[in-house]
């Protein structure tokens, strides 16, 4: 008896379509995290959204192809959390003027220092806490490992130059 191939959600193709070319990228382990995300309740425009940006920051990095991972890992890590479809910045077209509200105060001198599209998916997304009772230093918080390694790589220096000791945490309450 043959085995029967599940049904994909009906959004799944447009996330395989958008998401970065990668060889031997196994589509049926894809669709089923895919599934499982939406029937958790995330939403299914939003991981094609963000499957689009990260293919738009491979390219424009200049990400080789065997380096991108694989669909369902990417899905599994939750990585759609640091490539939001709509970032801050891109409601104006002119760009923005001045960092929108989920951007904090702190972090506003980095906008001048990247492009808008990397400020808007790296920098807006991190809380900055004042230093706690007895401690030398502010906190960063991401939303996830990947997005602060990948702050703590490309601007750290920068961002611990104009604020001094930085300590370094991930959001603890994540869906």
């Amino acid at each position: 008896m043959a085995r029967a191939i599940p049904k994909e959600h009906p959004a799944f193709a447009a996330f395989w379509a958008a998401y970065p070319t990668r060889p031997w990228n196994p589509r049926t382990a894809a669709s089923a995290v895919f599934a499982r995300l939406v029937k958790a309740g995330v939403d299914p425009e939003a991981l094609v959204g963000a499957a689009g940006v990260f293919a738009a920051s491979c390219r424009q990095r200049g990400i080789e192809d065997k380096f991108i991972p694989y669909a369902s890992t990417w899905l599994n890590k939750r990585q759609d959390l640091d490539f939001p479809a709509s970032p801050p910045s891109a409601a104006s077209p002119e760009g923005p003027a001045a960092p929108g509200p989920a951007c904090d105060p702190a972090l506003a001198f980095l906008q001048l220092r990247m492009s808008d599209a990397d400020f808007a998916i790296w920098i807006a997304p991190l809380r900055v806490q004042g230093p706690p009772d007895g401690r030398p230093c502010i906190t960063v918080i991401a939303r996830t490992t990947t997005a602060l390694d990948r702050v703590r790589r490309d601007w750290g220096r920068l961002i611990t130059a104009q604020l001094g000791p930085v300590a370094w945490t991930v959001e603890r309450n994540q869906p």
